[in-house]
């Protein structure tokens, strides 16, 4: 019987997650790379099981039970980031995620003192952050100075 997401010990939402959200666009992210390869149970992984049909889900806990991989790895986690995306992962993840963005903000915009509520937000943006895709430095324009 196939692992749902209720049954997966899964981390809380935070900067892994900001992490791997990632992941669905960056052609490499260290952390979302290792997490796939070593099939850890993550919120992605279990929104997967529980999102894709039957085929789909074996095809994904076969890729994941291969174990690492170093030729296979990369066309494995083109196949992972393809069964991800079908089965609209990343969606409900950042779905999840703003729903406790606005969770914890309700939260803090009731709290005294002042600082105690500044703190709270400052903590949700830190580790709720809202990161872009990983994209090149935009290399500065180079300027010929003479003498």
């Amino acid at each position: 019987m196939l692992p749902n997401a209720a049954e997966l010990e899964m981390p809380p939402i935070g900067r892994r997650f900001s992490t791997l959200m990632i992941a669905r666009s960056a052609p490499c992210n260290n952390g979302a790379v290792q997490d796939v390869l070593a099939a850890r149970p993550t919120l992605l992984l279990a929104l997967a099981l529980e999102g894709s049909a039957p085929t789909e889900r074996e095809e994904l806990l076969n890729l994941l039970q291969r174990g690492p991989d170093k030729d296979a790895a990369a066309t494995t986690l083109q196949r992972v980031r393809q069964l991800f995306t079908k089965a609209q992962v990343f969606v409900k993840a950042e779905k999840l995620v703003e729903k406790y963005r606005a969770r914890a903000e309700a939260v803090a915009d009731d709290l005294q003192p002042t600082e105690l509520r500044e703190l709270l937000y400052y903590l949700v943006d830190s580790v709720l952050d809202r990161q872009s895709p990983a994209t090149e430095p935009e290399v500065p324009p180079l300027i010929q100075l003479s003498v």
